[in-house]
């Protein structure tokens, strides 16, 4: 799996409101720890990131 489709993932799970929010707390750690902090704010135009 290559780390883009990692790092996708956790975006999408630490965005998904209907998750628990333990899981998506881990998910925004785990993409802090990768640096990638950029993919947990909102885009301008409030619709989901691609």
């Amino acid at each position: 799996m290559s780390t883009e489709a990692v790092t996708g993932m956790l975006a999408r799970v630490a965005a998904d409101r209907r998750a628990d929010g333990a899981d998506r707390a881990w998910a925004a750690r785990a993409l802090s720890r990768l640096g990638r902090t950029d993919l947990l704010s909102p885009s301008p135009t409030g619709c989901p990131r691609r």
